[in-house]
């Protein structure tokens, strides 16, 4: 086993021991992202040099769980830092409130790069508050699991329905509603 593998199995087996994880589900129907896509990845890519992914219209909102556990205190932070799964590494795309998809996209192809060439730094990887995986891409579903010490389920509930507005209506996401 990797040392990688061997650091990411053992972070997860002790967060497994430490959190009262629970996951939330909801479906969600893609269509209107991948038909925004669709219709400007090219025009998207010759302006701006990178493509256009999916994930910047997962992460691109004002996210209700942005919060995290220090020792006994609950911390609301007042910017967003959202991790990504970039194979086995999880870099922080920092400032995603101030950020359009441009940005977003830009910075998710930086760090992916650096993922793949060993050239990633710790603090590239710490301090998100949540992680955002690509695995939900090709599935009909968005889920979240969260801290119960942190989050109710009210609001897993209410950031997922958030997220499926702005899926499911991109155009959601210019008018700021």
């Amino acid at each position: 086993m990797t040392r990688l593998r061997k650091r990411v199995a053992t972070r997860l087996k002790d967060s497994q021991n430490t959190f009262a994880l629970l996951t939330t589900f909801n479906e969600v129907d893609m269509t209107n992202l991948m038909k925004l896509r669709s219709q400007y990845k090219d025009a998207f890519f010759e302006k701006h040099g990178v493509k256009l992914g999916l994930m910047s219209g997962f992460i691109k909102h004002q996210p209700v769980v942005n919060a995290v556990i220090d020792g006994d205190d609950i911390i609301y932070r007042d910017y967003v830092d959202i991790s990504i799964a970039v194979g086995l590494v999880v870099p922080v795309i920092r400032g995603v409130d101030q950020m359009n998809f441009t940005d977003i996209e830009k910075t998710i192809n930086s760090l992916a790069k650096k993922a793949n060439e060993g050239t990633i730094s710790i603090d590239e990887m710490a301090g998100g508050s949540f992680t955002v995986s690509n695995g939900f891409l090709f599935l009909p579903y968005i889920a979240l699991t969260y801290d119960h010490r942190l989050i109710d389920g009210r609001e897993a509930v209410y950031f997922l329905r958030r997220i499926k507005d702005v899926v499911e209506d991109p155009q959601r996401l210019l008018l700021d509603i």
